[in-house]
């Protein structure tokens, strides 16, 4: 519910996703179970799980607790296992969570690689310099307040960026257009810091805008007299 509502809190939801229980309507074959019975598939026994059609695609509807299965489908049977264990068993086909409440989610099979592989915790696209390049550097005309505010919230929930800054850039031999560029400061390495501020500047940045993310090391000087969009201190 707190990621539906606040985009600082999805690359949490995000992580803990993986390994948390769920449950999908289903059933082992040539497994009967009476109604309240419960008990535990064995290796090699084969699970049939229940589709749904959403948008003209066939999705699996997965749910975060067996509440919320009946409130879709009442007494329905279902199966519990971690949506690692799931993906593992299905394939990263495309999945609605908690279909039919206030707090959903489609999933899209992309979407559902990226976690599977790891790669949705890792910056979408990495650029290096290969020459000593020139810039310009100044203060955005308008701040994105959504994608400022959700760091912030996201930055005081870890002990590890001490500050943060954000600018706009403008690389000639990359592109002619300026950017946000967001400077942090940290005590650790900006990987996975990176990858978690892009999850959140994907849900709150204008459709066309991008944000680059690096050190305050681009421009030490500019950001020695800029005011820091969050200071830990």
């Amino acid at each position: 519910m707190k990621a539906a509502d606040d985009p600082a809190m999805r690359p949490e939801f995000y992580r803990a996703l993986m390994d948390s229980r769920v449950c999908v309507i289903g059933w082992v074959a040539d497994h009967a179970p009476a109604e309240e019975e419960a008990f535990v598939a064995q290796a090699g026994d084969t699970m049939n799980v229940q589709h749904m059609s959403y948008e003209g695609r066939e999705v699996i509807p997965v749910f975060t607790s067996p509440e919320r299965i009946a409130e879709y489908a009442p007494g329905t049977t279902y199966l519990a296992m971690t949506l690692r264990n799931l993906l593992e068993t299905t394939g990263p086909q495309e999945l609605f969570m908690n279909p039919g409440s206030a707090y959903g989610k489609h999933f899209t099979s992309s979407e559902l690689q990226g976690l599977m592989d790891g790669s949705a915790f890792q910056p979408r696209e990495k650029w290096v310099a290969q020459k000593q390049e020139e810039f310009l550097i100044g203060r955005p005309a308008k701040y994105p307040d959504r994608f400022v505010e959700a760091l912030k919230t996201m930055f005081s929930r870890r002990n590890d960026v001490r500050r943060a800054y954000l600018a706009l850039i403008c690389i000639p031999s990359r592109s002619e257009i300026p950017n946000l560029y967001l400077a942090i400061d940290a005590d650790t390495d900006l990987t996975a810091i990176a990858a978690d501020c892009g999850m959140i500047a994907a849900d709150t940045l204008d459709k066309g805008e991008f944000v680059d993310i690096g050190s305050t090391s681009v421009a030490p000087d500019y950001f020695a007299t800029d005011a820091p969009i969050y200071n830990r201190d």
